[in-house]
């Protein structure tokens, strides 16, 4: 346990260091050093916007996981019971399939 840890911390230690020099070589323009992202999360975790942001992104997956299930379920119950159903609902859902979920999102 003592070594995992310890790899870890050297593994993450390494990676610091290496941003670190990137951003010194190739300038905080390209990329930003290691304490200037801490100071800009630590301002945008103090600034109250994202809290809400954040509570209105959690009330929509919360709202779009309920319709999912509220029709998903159901369906699966049909189509997995019923031939009928699931000899008319196999070829959507088939077909649907392969789609990029992100198609669906609008």
């Amino acid at each position: 346990m003592k070594t995992t840890l310890l790899r870890y911390s050297a593994a993450a230690a390494v990676l610091f260091l290496l941003w670190e020099a990137a951003s010194v070589l190739l300038g905080e323009d390209i990329i930003p050093s290691p304490a200037a992202v801490l100071r800009a999360l630590q301002e945008a975790l103090m600034n109250p916007d994202l809290a809400r942001h954040a509570a209105v992104s959690a009330r929509r997956l919360a709202e779009a996981l309920a319709v999912a299930i509220l029709t998903g379920f159901p369906l699966g119950l049909l189509f997995g019971h019923s031939p009928k159903a699931d000899w008319l609902g196999a070829p959507i859902t088939f077909i649907t399939l392969p789609l990029p979920k992100i198609v669906l999102l609008p």
